[in-house]
Protein backbone atom coordinates (compact mmCIF):
# COMPACT_ATOMS: atom_id res chain seq x y z
CA UNK A 1 0.00 0.00 0.00
CA UNK A 2 1.20 3.31 -0.42
CA UNK A 3 1.82 4.87 2.51
CA UNK A 4 2.02 8.30 1.33
CA UNK A 5 -1.66 8.26 0.77
CA UNK A 6 -5.13 8.00 2.80
CA UNK A 7 -8.49 8.21 1.56
CA UNK A 8 -11.44 8.39 3.81
CA UNK A 9 -14.75 8.13 1.92
CA UNK A 10 -18.37 7.42 3.00
CA UNK A 11 -20.35 4.16 2.60
CA UNK A 12 -23.29 4.84 0.60
CA UNK A 13 -26.31 3.88 0.55
CA UNK A 14 -26.78 0.97 -2.27
CA UNK A 15 -25.35 -2.01 -1.37
CA UNK A 16 -24.73 -5.38 -2.49
CA UNK A 17 -27.89 -7.75 -1.49
CA UNK A 18 -25.55 -10.86 -1.15
CA UNK A 19 -26.11 -12.84 2.32
CA UNK A 20 -23.10 -13.36 4.84
CA UNK A 21 -20.29 -11.06 4.65
CA UNK A 22 -18.40 -8.90 2.13
CA UNK A 23 -15.59 -6.78 2.21
CA UNK A 24 -16.85 -3.20 2.74
CA UNK A 25 -15.30 -2.01 -0.34
CA UNK A 26 -16.95 -4.50 -2.18
CA UNK A 27 -20.56 -4.35 -0.13
CA UNK A 28 -21.12 -0.67 -1.48
CA UNK A 29 -21.89 -0.70 -4.89
CA UNK A 30 -22.46 2.96 -5.83
CA UNK A 31 -21.23 4.97 -8.81
CA UNK A 32 -18.54 6.41 -6.56
CA UNK A 33 -17.63 2.78 -5.02
CA UNK A 34 -17.99 1.19 -8.93
CA UNK A 35 -15.33 3.97 -9.88
CA UNK A 36 -13.36 3.77 -6.91
CA UNK A 37 -12.83 -0.33 -7.53
CA UNK A 38 -11.64 0.21 -11.31
CA UNK A 39 -9.19 2.70 -10.89
CA UNK A 40 -7.48 0.65 -7.58
CA UNK A 41 -7.18 -2.35 -10.18
CA UNK A 42 -5.61 -0.30 -12.62
CA UNK A 43 -2.94 0.79 -9.99
CA UNK A 44 -0.19 -0.78 -8.88
CA UNK A 45 0.62 -1.51 -5.26
CA UNK A 46 2.92 0.97 -4.71
CA UNK A 47 0.44 3.54 -6.36
CA UNK A 48 -2.97 2.47 -4.15
CA UNK A 49 -3.53 4.88 -1.20
CA UNK A 50 -4.92 3.50 2.50
CA UNK A 51 -8.58 3.08 1.85
CA UNK A 52 -10.91 3.53 5.14
CA UNK A 53 -15.06 3.30 5.00
CA UNK A 54 -16.87 5.54 7.11
CA UNK A 55 -20.02 3.22 7.80
CA UNK A 56 -23.18 4.82 9.35
CA UNK A 57 -23.34 1.68 11.31
CA UNK A 58 -20.05 0.58 11.97
CA UNK A 59 -18.10 3.77 12.17
CA UNK A 60 -14.49 4.29 10.42
CA UNK A 61 -13.85 0.54 9.24
CA UNK A 62 -10.86 -0.63 6.83
CA UNK A 63 -11.95 -1.36 3.51
CA UNK A 64 -11.23 -4.97 3.48
CA UNK A 65 -13.21 -5.41 6.68
CA UNK A 66 -16.08 -8.16 6.56
CA UNK A 67 -19.09 -6.14 6.51
CA UNK A 68 -23.14 -7.61 6.51
CA UNK A 69 -26.07 -6.12 4.48
CA UNK A 70 -27.71 -3.38 6.46
CA UNK A 71 -29.75 -0.31 6.92
CA UNK A 72 -28.80 2.25 8.53
CA UNK A 73 -28.95 6.03 7.28
CA UNK A 74 -26.03 8.88 9.17
CA UNK A 75 -28.34 11.21 11.05
CA UNK A 76 -26.85 13.56 13.31
CA UNK A 77 -27.39 11.66 16.29
CA UNK A 78 -25.86 8.70 14.77
CA UNK A 79 -23.15 10.49 13.90
CA UNK A 80 -22.69 11.90 17.95
CA UNK A 81 -22.82 8.13 18.30
CA UNK A 82 -20.15 7.07 16.06
CA UNK A 83 -17.91 10.20 16.92
CA UNK A 84 -15.90 8.10 19.37
CA UNK A 85 -15.34 4.71 17.70
CA UNK A 86 -14.09 7.55 14.56
CA UNK A 87 -12.06 9.09 16.68
CA UNK A 88 -10.34 6.04 17.86
CA UNK A 89 -10.07 4.06 14.91
CA UNK A 90 -7.90 7.41 13.19
CA UNK A 91 -6.37 7.80 16.54
CA UNK A 92 -4.91 4.28 15.97
CA UNK A 93 -4.30 4.22 12.13
CA UNK A 94 -1.82 7.72 12.79
CA UNK A 95 -0.25 6.48 15.79
CA UNK A 96 1.86 4.02 13.29
CA UNK A 97 1.34 5.71 10.15
CA UNK A 98 2.07 9.23 8.35
CA UNK A 99 1.03 10.37 5.46
CA UNK A 100 1.42 13.21 3.12
CA UNK A 101 -2.03 13.79 1.54
CA UNK A 102 -5.35 12.67 2.83
CA UNK A 103 -8.82 12.72 0.64
CA UNK A 104 -12.17 13.03 2.18
CA UNK A 105 -15.15 12.53 0.02
CA UNK A 106 -18.39 12.58 2.24
CA UNK A 107 -20.81 15.00 2.54
CA UNK A 108 -21.54 17.01 5.63
CA UNK A 109 -23.72 14.58 7.75
CA UNK A 110 -20.97 12.12 7.56
CA UNK A 111 -18.12 15.22 8.29
CA UNK A 112 -20.12 15.60 11.57
CA UNK A 113 -18.81 12.32 12.49
CA UNK A 114 -15.14 13.68 12.55
CA UNK A 115 -13.86 15.61 15.19
CA UNK A 116 -10.56 15.42 14.22
CA UNK A 117 -7.56 16.50 17.01
CA UNK A 118 -4.75 19.36 15.59
CA UNK A 119 -2.19 16.87 16.21
CA UNK A 120 -4.03 14.04 14.01
CA UNK A 121 -4.06 16.89 11.14
CA UNK A 122 -0.32 16.81 11.09
CA UNK A 123 -0.40 13.31 10.44
CA UNK A 124 -2.68 13.44 7.41
CA UNK A 125 -0.34 15.70 5.44
CA UNK A 126 -2.37 17.94 2.66
CA UNK A 127 -5.76 17.69 3.18
CA UNK A 128 -8.68 17.98 0.21
CA UNK A 129 -12.29 17.42 0.15
CA UNK A 130 -14.40 16.10 -2.55
CA UNK A 131 -16.81 19.06 -3.75
CA UNK A 132 -19.51 20.15 -5.90
CA UNK A 133 -22.32 17.54 -7.33
CA UNK A 134 -21.71 13.89 -7.46
CA UNK A 135 -20.33 13.68 -11.14
CA UNK A 136 -17.77 16.28 -9.87
CA UNK A 137 -16.76 14.79 -7.02
CA UNK A 138 -16.27 10.96 -8.68
CA UNK A 139 -13.91 13.11 -10.76
CA UNK A 140 -11.61 14.93 -8.38
CA UNK A 141 -11.38 11.40 -6.78
CA UNK A 142 -10.38 9.48 -9.76
CA UNK A 143 -7.97 12.44 -10.65
CA UNK A 144 -6.68 12.20 -6.99
CA UNK A 145 -6.18 8.20 -7.01
CA UNK A 146 -4.05 8.72 -9.97
CA UNK A 147 -2.13 11.71 -9.03
CA UNK A 148 -3.24 13.37 -12.33
CA UNK A 149 -4.14 17.02 -11.49
CA UNK A 150 -7.93 17.67 -12.07
CA UNK A 151 -9.15 20.60 -14.01
CA UNK A 152 -13.00 21.96 -13.80
CA UNK A 153 -14.54 21.03 -17.26
CA UNK A 154 -14.68 24.64 -18.76
CA UNK A 155 -12.93 27.34 -17.82
CA UNK A 156 -13.52 31.06 -18.36
CA UNK A 157 -11.97 32.17 -21.33
CA UNK A 158 -9.88 35.61 -21.70
CA UNK A 159 -12.85 38.48 -23.07
CA UNK A 160 -15.54 36.46 -22.22
CA UNK A 161 -18.09 38.28 -20.14
CA UNK A 162 -19.29 36.84 -16.64
CA UNK A 163 -21.05 37.29 -13.67
CA UNK A 164 -19.72 36.66 -9.97
CA UNK A 165 -20.82 38.00 -6.67
CA UNK A 166 -18.76 39.72 -4.48
CA UNK A 167 -18.59 42.05 -1.48
CA UNK A 168 -17.39 41.43 2.38
CA UNK A 169 -19.49 39.90 5.37
CA UNK A 170 -21.65 42.85 5.70
CA UNK A 171 -23.37 42.55 2.13
CA UNK A 172 -22.92 40.49 -1.37
CA UNK A 173 -23.96 41.44 -4.82
CA UNK A 174 -23.38 40.37 -8.20
CA UNK A 175 -21.10 42.09 -10.48
CA UNK A 176 -20.30 41.37 -14.30
CA UNK A 177 -17.02 41.97 -15.84
CA UNK A 178 -14.79 40.94 -18.89
CA UNK A 179 -12.29 38.23 -17.95
CA UNK A 180 -8.91 38.92 -18.18
CA UNK A 181 -6.69 36.27 -16.84
CA UNK A 182 -7.27 32.79 -15.16
CA UNK A 183 -4.82 31.77 -12.81
CA UNK A 184 -4.35 27.85 -11.67
CA UNK A 185 -2.23 28.63 -8.17
CA UNK A 186 -1.77 24.92 -7.54
CA UNK A 187 -1.85 23.10 -11.21
CA UNK A 188 -0.46 20.05 -8.34
CA UNK A 189 -3.86 19.09 -6.88
CA UNK A 190 -6.01 22.66 -7.14
CA UNK A 191 -6.07 22.70 -3.72
CA UNK A 192 -6.96 26.48 -1.56
CA UNK A 193 -6.44 27.10 2.04
CA UNK A 194 -9.51 25.70 3.37
CA UNK A 195 -8.81 21.95 0.61
CA UNK A 196 -11.28 22.63 -1.62
CA UNK A 197 -10.71 22.61 -5.93
CA UNK A 198 -10.44 26.23 -6.76
CA UNK A 199 -9.10 28.65 -9.50
CA UNK A 200 -8.94 32.21 -9.71
CA UNK A 201 -10.30 34.86 -11.95
CA UNK A 202 -9.20 38.56 -12.92
CA UNK A 203 -11.78 40.67 -14.15
CA UNK A 204 -11.97 43.90 -15.54
CA UNK A 205 -15.31 45.38 -14.11
CA UNK A 206 -17.28 49.24 -13.92
CA UNK A 207 -15.52 49.26 -10.85
CA UNK A 208 -12.08 48.47 -11.62
CA UNK A 209 -10.26 45.00 -12.20
CA UNK A 210 -10.96 42.64 -9.13
CA UNK A 211 -10.24 38.89 -8.36
CA UNK A 212 -12.36 36.08 -7.57
CA UNK A 213 -12.31 32.66 -6.49
CA UNK A 214 -14.56 30.42 -8.27
CA UNK A 215 -14.61 26.50 -9.25
CA UNK A 216 -16.61 24.05 -11.86
CA UNK A 217 -19.82 24.49 -9.77
CA UNK A 218 -19.79 28.16 -10.04
CA UNK A 219 -18.30 28.13 -13.73
CA UNK A 220 -21.64 25.81 -14.48
CA UNK A 221 -24.00 27.84 -12.73
CA UNK A 222 -22.45 31.42 -13.54
CA UNK A 223 -20.47 31.75 -16.59
CA UNK A 224 -22.78 28.88 -18.84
Amino acid sequence: MNKRRLLITACGGTKRPDAGLLPAIERYDGPSFRMLRKTLGQLSDEQRPTVLILSAKFGLIEADRLTPDYDQRMTPEQASRLAPQVDEALDRLLRTATYTHTLFHMGKAYLAAMDIAPWKLSHMGRIAFTTGGIGMQMSQMKHWLIEKPWLPARLPQVGQIVEFYSGDRHATYREHGRVLHVHIPDPDHLLSHFGGYYYLIDVETAHGVKRTISNKEIVGRRFG
